[in-house]
């Protein structure tokens, strides 16, 4: 088999720094993959004074590198063989030659290495997305990656190399990871070890710039309600660490299933703002509310959003709580068994009107169920909130 233009290309870069016909071969022989390569004419236009024998070296690292990455993408991970490969001469600090530090590939490339498994359980088959196929997801999960970062940080990954660009790159990478809640340990990992998330991208961003980025520009956020809360979630931890505030406290919405709920919480800064009537002139919706409330389940602060957002996160209590049990009575000493989360559009007449739902599913087979107004009223922007029977339609639109 022919080499291929970037094989070429490195073949003659190799010549220039006056390498021997068997040295050149062997430079060749190690690096046959498309990143191997890339990343050693990457160090040639670098290192214009390097030795045959340094070439040499960095084609080896090149290598250990490239499949100590596999041995991380790999589902299951194969620690022991990456462990293997460091002491080979793999590069924990190696950065590609688009400028990513080790650790932010890894990240960025983990379900991108996973879609390369058919998904057996999908109807679809050979044409499902299995970034985006929840069966998938199942079969071929994330719950492997904050154990990856684990492994990195604790094998010698310097989250402070180049001036903090390591684990500012590698909290960025998280916003095109696995969208799932695993990536909230991972950045929890991360921030743990002294990640910056201040330091700037090359657009002079910092990692809540690329939260939001994602969170609010991207199609498949979008158009995916839980995806969104959970980029909120993650925004929460990171401004947190900024804030230096707890933010091991944040979790996803999975942290209180089970817990029963004790008392219910308003973050407003009045009682006559905390749940009130609005009023469109056409009707009157009851339960709304703006400022976030929280469900008190045995001490984990399950908070609900007026964006219909909802994960733990006891950093929205504020000092002086309002409380408004009594305004969710029902609630009181249910469990929380599942949250769902949900979008709509109803076209009315020329007009599309856009809406969000998250439904608080309780075990005696009742539900706390918000909304918010989305843009049917042209009015400020709020949220209202019913509690169903076991025997209600949670589908069916209230004509209140």
């Amino acid at each position: 088999m022919g080499m291929t233009k970037e094989q070429t290309e490195l073949e003659q870069l190799i010549r220039t720094h006056h390498a021997t016909e068997s040295e050149v071969q062997s430079i060749l022989d190690l690096t046959k993959g498309y990143s191997e390569t890339m990343s050693l004419m990457d160090f040639l236009e670098k290192n214009p004074k390097a030795t045959p024998a340094e070439i040499i070296q960095k084609a080896i690292s090149c290598k250990m590198t490239e499949q100590f990455m596999l041995c991380l993408e790999a589902y299951p991970p194969d620690f022991a063989r990456a462990k293997e490969l460091l002491g080979k001469g793999a590069d924990i600090h190696f950065v590609n030659c688009v400028n990513e530090p080790i650790l932010a590939e890894i990240i960025m490339g983990y379900p991108t290495q996973k879609a390369m498994n058919p998904c057996m359980d999908c109807d679809e088959h050979d044409d499902c997305d299995v970034s985006s196929c929840e069966k998938s997801r199942q079969a071929y999960g994330s719950e492997y990656l904050a154990d990856v970062v684990r492994f990195v940080l604790e094998n010698g990954y310097d989250v402070s190399g180049e001036d903090g660009k390591f684990g500012a790159d590698a909290l960025r990478g998280l916003c095109w990871s696995s969208c799932d809640k695993h990536i909230l340990e991972a950045a929890k990992l991360l921030l743990d070890a002294g990640a910056d998330p201040l330091v700037p991208d090359e657009d002079g961003g910092d990692v809540l710039a690329s939260i939001d980025w994602v969170s609010s520009g991207c199609i498949p956020v979008d158009e995916d309600l839980e995806s969104e809360c959970l980029y909120s979630a993650y925004y929460d931890i990171v401004e947190g660490k900024i804030k230096g505030l707890n933010y091991n406290q944040i979790q996803w919405w999975d942290a209180a299933v089970g817990k029963q709920i004790n008392r219910i919480i308003s973050c407003a800064p009045s009682v006559e703002k905390a749940v009130y009537t609005f009023s469109t002139g056409e009707h009157q919706y009851q339960n709304c509310f703006e400022d976030d409330i929280v469900l008190d389940c045995e001490g984990v602060m399950l908070a609900v959003t007026k964006y219909c957002h909802a994960y733990v996160n006891p950093n929205k209590v504020p000092q002086k709580p309002i409380e408004i049990s009594d305004r969710m009575e029902n609630l009181i000493g249910k469990r929380i068994v599942e949250v769902k989360f949900s979008l709509s559009c109803v076209v009315k007449g020329r007009r599309q009107q856009h809406g969000s739902m998250v439904q608080i599913l309780l075990d005696d087979g009742s539900r706390l169920v918000v909304r918010d107004n989305g843009d049917q009223f042209g009015e400020e922007y709020c949220a209202r909130f019913e509690i169903e029977a076991p025997s209600s339609d949670c589908n069916q639109e209230d004509s209140t």
